[in-house]
């Protein structure tokens, strides 16, 4: 038996949470990209080098300002960043 439902003298069947859900269950969901392509790649790298360096320069900040040391945290950090910036995006775009 099918749910009927009145919204200011509309008809309309109700759908079951069932029916939204099976799809999803029955993994009929569309396919997802693998990879990223074009303008996607290039600012997937620009987020990834940037977040890296941001990240964990600030950690390296950080560290010197309670350690009292003269910014070399800050340039290990950034150039840890950097490297891991990189590898996440070589290891995005290699598939």
């Amino acid at each position: 038996m099918m749910n009927i439902a009145r919204v200011r003298g509309v008809r309309r069947p109700l759908r079951g949470v069932a029916d939204i859900v099976r799809p999803v269950m029955a993994d009929d969901q569309p396919p997802k990209r693998p990879h990223a392509e074009g303008a996607d790649a290039g600012w997937a790298a620009i987020g990834y080098l940037l977040g890296g360096m941001f990240v964990w320069g600030g950690v390296g900040w950080l560290i010197d300002k309670w350690l009292g040391l003269p910014n070399v945290g800050l340039l290990i950090g950034l150039i840890g960043g950097a490297a891991a910036g990189v590898y996440l995006t070589v290891k995005r775009l290699d598939g």
